[in-house]
């Protein structure tokens, strides 16, 4: 069975409380690249190609656009850092 901590389960509460009686993001995924070094067999991610990454500025101002409207918690996928592919280069 999963444990969750404190702070996570307070954060959650809160996040419920804020967004009572209305509709609002809590949680956002973003793929900051399409490319993944695992290639799984079941994903489609990995056989796009990027077409169009966000740079900084834009990344930065999305983050923002998401916190403003009430997002809580954001998940990022992509690919490793550690794999010497695109984030390395950038």
């Amino acid at each position: 069975m999963a444990t969750f901590r404190p702070v996570l389960l307070r954060g959650i509460a809160r996040g419920m409380r804020e967004a009572r009686g209305r509709k609002l993001p809590l949680i956002a995924g973003h793929k900051l690249l399409y490319s993944c070094n695992l290639k799984c067999r079941m994903c489609p991610f990995w056989r796009r190609k990027d077409e169009k990454l966000l740079s900084l500025q834009e990344e930065v101002r999305m983050m923002n656009a998401l916190a403003d409207a009430g997002v809580l918690f954001m998940g990022f996928e992509g690919e490793s850092p550690s794999s010497g592919g695109t984030f390395q280069k950038s």
